[in-house]
This record gives C-alpha cells, structure tokens and sequence, in this order.
C-alpha cells in the first residue's frame, strides 16, 4: 500500500483496517521534509537485509529527526483522531452545504485527504468557479487536487471553512 502522497496525515492502511505487507511512507513523515520510508511486515526483514540500501541523503540529519518529531507529535496528540474528526466534519458540512445551495457534488478519499468534484461538470468549469469564490473569501479548495487536512486545524477552523464553501456553493451556478 502507498501512503506516499499523504505520508501519515491519514493513514490509510489504518483507517480501511489493512494489514499490509509493505507500506511505503513519504512527504508528511518529516513535516515537509525530504524523506520516505519503506515499512515491511516481519516475515519481509530476511529478505531486506539481503539487499544493499544506500540514499544520497543517508547522513543528512534534519529529515530524519524532523521524522521522529512529526511520528512522536501525531502519537502524543492523537493526530490521527483529530484527523479523523476534522475531515467528517468537512465531508458531513460541504455535502449538506451542496445540497442546501442546489448542487449535486461528488465527495470521495480519505476523509483527511479528500476531493470534490460537481456532477455534470465535464469541462469542471463549475469546480473552477467554486474555487475562485471560496479563495477570494479566504479557504483553498483545490480545483482539481485532493485536500490535506492537518492536525492543527480546530473545529472553528473547519466550520469556517465549511461557512467559505457554503457561501461559494451559492455564488456557482447550478448548471454549467
């Protein structure tokens, strides 16, 4: 399973209650630093410690105690809950705001890492417009990327954020 485009903002062999084998970890594992990591089940390390591992940043320092900060931080404060929480909570807000406002949306991912898409929207002018209003009145929805949540955004921050979105669902046009 790769976690790679996340790194642990939602880790999803955690919330499908996967058992990988081989899980590769990368961008939020170091906070924004440069670093990945490679995670295997036990039968796995026979195998890996046959294999030479070398990295042209192996002896730079700062990535991998910015790794360690971020892993003892998401574990002492419960990240991954709050995660959790945040993202129902904007999932639960935007699909009723849609609703509310006329407009038939498709939400989908992880719930700390997801992504909307208007239904009928081919040439995703109505996702652009919606974008455009909710950035002009101070969130970022990505047109056409997911969304990371963080840890650090409270509930005022997502209902805030839910707020922005309601009001840019009714400055979008209903119809393309």
């Amino acid at each position: 399973m790769c976690d790679m485009a996340s790194g642990c903002t939602h880790s999803a062999h955690t919330a499908r209650s996967a058992s990988s084998r081989i899980i590769a970890l990368g961008k939020g594992l170091g906070n924004g630093y440069s670093i990945s990591a490679l995670l295997g089940s036990e039968e796995l390390r026979t195998a890996a410690r046959a294999n030479l591992f070398t990295s042209t940043y192996m002896f730079e320092t700062p990535p991998m105690r910015a790794a360690i900060a971020t892993l003892t931080v998401y574990d002492r404060d419960g990240a991954f809950a709050a995660l959790t929480s945040a993202g129902e909570r904007l999932r639960d807000g935007l699909l009723e705001a849609a609703v509310a406002t006329g407009h038939a949306i498709n939400y989908s991912g992880p719930v700390a890492v997801p992504m909307m898409r208007f239904e009928n929207d081919p040439g995703a002018i109505r996702q652009a417009a919606f974008a455009r209003h909710a950035a002009d009145l101070g969130a970022i929805f990505h047109p056409v990327l997911n969304w990371f949540l963080s840890a650090a955004h409270t509930d005022a921050d997502i209902d805030e954020a839910i707020g922005i979105a309601t009001e840019a669902f009714r400055l979008t046009p209903t119809a393309g």
